[in-house]
């Protein structure tokens, strides 16, 4: 009888010794994806790496809960040892997001506020900060939240390239966001790599409420970019009425091109500007 048992008590043990084995990082990245997170605590307790990286964009597990906006996952990867300021595998020769990156762009605000409070840099150090990404995507609460826990109002990408928080919250159509980032004392007058401020951006994305909000607190409907463009001159060059109505009521009356300010190289090369013709309002 001995020999008809061995077999299965060799199947048993292999079936033990499996169930034991560490799970793979396609176990745990397929476990994080569907936002199962009393899954992914047992995969981790079995030993699965918490830095695990995946899927269809080799997202690393922590990014992927931090996107999901899974809080149970994002905690039981943390406690496992995950590094939350540890970005994301370069995907087509742009660079990865960190987790907080990551809740930033999603609007995951109490993941944000995790992160931040088990390490995460605040600012961040690979590309566009969080608060920049958050004002962008027009996350208000996340933008609140950052501020709050001491996000630098005038941060932007480590080499001084990007685009301030103030700039890109103004070529959107959220007054809210550009008025919480100005009572945090965003500077006024901050320009991005094109040279371009909060009002130019404004401007030629057509937000006039956003523009008047920005005049009011003092910006400059004169300030020229790296090409010349000042937001007046936007304003003609796009034939839009209602800016050129707005600037002239602030006193502008001159809607020409400028001579581009002295600004730090911005590794952009030479800026192209279109032929141009001014028209100051019919």
């Amino acid at each position: 009888m001995l020999r008809f048992r061995l077999p299965l008590v060799l199947l048993i043990l292999v079936a033990a010794i499996a169930c034991r084995a560490k799970p793979d990082s396609a176990t745990l990245i397929s476990a994080v994806e569907r936002g199962d997170a009393t899954e992914v605590e047992a995969l981790l307790a079995r030993g699965a790496d918490p830095e695990s990286f995946g899927g269809n964009l080799g997202r690393r597990a922590l990014s992927i809960a931090a996107d999901r906006g899974d809080v149970a996952s994002v905690k039981a990867l943390l406690d496992a040892k995950s590094d939350p300021n540890r970005a994301d595998p370069p995907l087509l020769g742009l660079a990865g997001k960190t987790p907080l990156e990551h809740a930033a762009w999603s609007g995951k605000t109490e993941v944000a506020r995790l992160l931040v409070a088990r390490g995460a840099r605040i600012d961040g150090e690979n590309g566009e900060p969080p608060l920049a990404l958050a004002a962008e995507a027009g996350h208000l609460e996340v933008v609140d939240a950052l501020l709050v826990a001491g996000a630098d109002v005038n941060g932007r990408a480590p080499d001084g390239t990007g685009y301030p928080p103030l700039v890109v919250a103004a070529s959107r159509p959220r007054v809210d966001i550009v008025r919480r980032l100005l009572v945090a004392k965003a500077r006024i007058e901050q320009r991005d790599i094109l040279g371009m401020t909060a009002l130019c951006a404004a401007t030629a994305k057509g937000n006039i409420e956003v523009a008047r909000v920005l005049l009011a607190a003092g910006a400059d409907p004169l300030a020229a970019n790296r090409a010349g463009w000042t937001p007046a001159f936007t304003a003609s060059y796009q034939d839009r009425n209602d800016f050129i109505g707005l600037y002239r009521d602030a006193g502008v009356t001159d809607f020409a091109m400028r001579a581009p300010p002295a600004l730090p190289p911005s590794g952009l090369g030479t800026v192209v500007v279109p032929a141009a013709t001014v028209n100051v309002g019919k």
